[in-house]
């Protein structure tokens, strides 16, 4: 029973009941229990355990993958299976219609200003686009409550076919084997030109994706990361993800149809505030990872600015949780902690500069480490008060141990820390200080090749320079910014 796809349907029915006991301050126990097993909360021993006042420890049965989907299903193929679920979804949350068409009325006017903004721009895709999406809401503004599940259905399929990809695998493997010979060669033919260098415990995740759905979770901390994370992926071997992409790109119809046959899914993150449209997106979500189906999301949201990790964004995260509960499958959480020599957008980011050109992005770019962290099960968490939060902690502690860090962050931090200016032959007694009570994931804890390296790489961007016996700072920025990049431990 606890392997079936629809017990969370059930679950939700409970839901309601119980939503309506608590505010009558009604207790049902043997309803919660229901509840918690249904959606995956317990283990079905916790139905006997409430009848024979045990209280046994037991863990959540999971199930593996139904089938190797992932190697070929595109989001457009399960467009039917996902809009059905939605308006299942809709229809069994108490009081979720009425608030959909309550919002109506600020969908419709946000619509407006937004076409009017795209003509002003010339966009007449973008423009085409709204209006069509502005004639259904109008619908259902004002259809009467019989046919709301109609106009609903239409919306549904409207965002549907925006969001879902196409993937054609064959497109992306032969676009990546083009690309390579060029990578290689701008990078000088050096190891990790082509791909990162890779760490971890790539066979242990090569087995366990055989299994059951991946969830990536890379750091994030240029537009590039994107490009390496695919190689990365590619020659490892693993199963490569869906990836989102901002509908802007794909506004255009033959770069949006070539993004869509690469794997990639169409965000709006204009239209987030939007209830319908953002429980279409996080159940296309949920749903391809049901399907086995790889996904990725950067847990921070954007671009780290400053070269540290940033916090976790919690909602990206909890699809992953969903899709346990939704499905009984286990996912597997692969935190990735990617490390460049530098992050092309360093300039942009401290003000130095305005943005960053393609060219200064394929200048720029160096070597790159990926590493890896052990997989996190979701069936761990998931009897966790907070499983969204609790995996979140799991993926942050995971990044500080595994990030690699390179001899310039090392130089850079300690230049920061002493005003810009360290003494030559105080330095490596400093680096192998800093080394010995900072247990991280270093490229060399070898303090003389710490210096010899990083002194090299600072003096390349010309972030230092000499000066007698002393390393002296010419860029602080700049340095603070490479510094903040040694992850801080707990």
């Amino acid at each position: 029973v606890h392997q079936s796809r629809e017990l969370q349907e059930g679950g939700l029915t409970i839901s309601t009941v119980l939503e309506i006991a608590k505010e009558r301050n009604i207790e049902l126990p043997l309803m919660q229990t229901l509840f918690d097993i249904l959606s995956r909360r317990k283990s079905p021993q916790a139905f006997v355990d409430l009848l024979t006042g045990r209280d046994t420890e037991t863990a959540i049965p999971v199930t593996k993958k139904r089938a190797r989907l992932d190697l070929v299903t595109s989001g457009k193929a399960l467009g039917q299976a996902l809009q059905d679920r939605i308006l299942r979804q809709i229809s069994s949350t108490r009081g979720m219609q009425a608030r959909i068409k309550k919002q109506s009325g600020h969908v419709i006017s946000s619509l407006e200003k937004r076409i009017q903004k795209a003509e002003s721009r010339r966009l007449k895709n973008d423009a085409a686009n709204f209006r069509q999406e502005l004639e259904l809401w109008r619908g259902l503004a004002n259809a009467p409550e019989e046919s709301e599940t109609l106009h609903l259905d239409q919306i549904v399929s409207f965002y549907v076919s925006n969001i879902a990809d196409s993937y054609v695998p064959v497109i992306r493997g032969t676009l990546m084997n083009i690309i390579a010979p060029f990578r290689f060669l701008l990078g000088g033919f050096q190891r990790g030109s082509v791909a990162p260098v890779i760490g971890g415990p790539v066979q242990e995740i090569r087995r366990l994706a055989n299994l059951y759905p991946v969830f990536y979770a890379p750091t994030h901390k240029t537009h590039i990361d994107s490009v390496e994370l695919a190689y990365a992926l590619y020659l490892s071997r693993l199963p490569l993800p869906r990836f989102a992409a901002a509908s802007i790109l794909m506004s255009n119809p033959i770069w949006g149809k070539f993004l869509k046959s690469m794997g990639a899914y169409s965000v709006d993150r204009e239209n987030t505030r939007n209830i319908l449209y953002l429980e279409t997106l996080t159940q296309y979500s949920i749903l391809m990872l049901e399907a086995g189906i790889p996904a990725l999301a950067y847990p921070e949201g954007t671009r780290s600015r400053t070269g540290a990790f940033q916090g976790i964004k919690t909602g990206l995260l909890s699809t992953a949780v969903d899709a346990f509960r939704s499905s009984g499958q286990e996912i597997i959480v692969v935190p990735m902690a990617i490390s460049h020599r530098w992050t092309p957008e360093d300039l942009e980011f401290n003000n130095l500069k305005r943005n960053t050109s393609f060219m200064q992005f394929v200048n720029r770019r160096r070597k790159v480490y990926l590493d890896f962290g052990r997989p996190i099960l979701i069936s761990n968490h998931i009897k966790s008060s907070d499983p969204t939060t609790a995996v979140s902690d799991a993926i942050l502690n995971s990044w500080r141990r595994n990030f690699r860090v390179q001899p310039h962050f090392i130089l850079a931090r300690l230049l920061t820390e002493n005003k810009g200016s360290l003494e030559v032959k105080e330095a490596e007694k400093a680096i192998a200080q800093f080394v010995q009570t900072h247990r991280l994931n270093y490229q060399t804890t070898d303090p003389a090749k710490i210096l010899k390296k990083g002194r090299r790489a600072l003096k390349s961007r010309k972030l230092i320079r000499d000066d007698r016996n002393k390393l002296l700072s010419t860029q602080p920025a700049m340095l603070e910014y490479y510094g903040r990049m040694i992850p801080e431990l707990d």
